[in-house]
């Protein structure tokens, strides 16, 4: 639920800076610049405690392209456009994807967790184990780590 609202905030950010992914004035510096700093904090925000399976990595991820294929743009080759391929596309943008992005944030997250004073209310919910009754079935795979 979290991944879809993420999502439709970030095609509201993406078309309202559609003019400028898409302008020759603006340099790929500056518009990766633009991408890092205004919507990629939108599709990211509150990360760290989504319970996030491949389908909605797929979905971030796909987005993610998206937007960087329209930053970088076609190419022309032999008298004809053609959309640039994924690797291509990795080599100019030598950043992570969402995905990495993701993990690293939620990593970072537990760290500042784990450094949270004992008496913390934070701390106690985070290091009590909760009390069950039995187990997960086995054919559901478990969503949080």
């Amino acid at each position: 639920m979290q991944i879809k609202v993420r999502l439709g905030a970030v095609n509201k950010c993406y078309f309202g800076l559609e003019k400028q992914f898409s302008s020759k004035m603006l340099s790929h510096k500056v518009k990766c610049q633009i991408y890092r700093t205004l919507i990629r904090p939108v599709l990211t925000h509150g990360s760290e405690t989504w319970a996030m399976g491949k389908q909605g990595e797929k979905l971030l991820q796909s987005l993610d392209r998206k937007v960087i294929q329209k930053i970088f743009g076609p190419v022309h080759e032999n008298g004809c456009w053609r959309r640039r391929k994924i690797s291509e596309i990795h080599m100019l943008y030598d950043e992570y994807d969402v995905g990495k992005f993701i993990k690293f944030g939620r990593l970072r997250w537990v760290g500042h967790v784990m450094r949270i004073m004992e008496s913390d209310p934070a701390n106690k919910v985070f290091c009590t184990k909760p009390v069950c009754n039995g187990e997960r079935r086995g054919e559901r795979p478990k969503l949080r780590w």
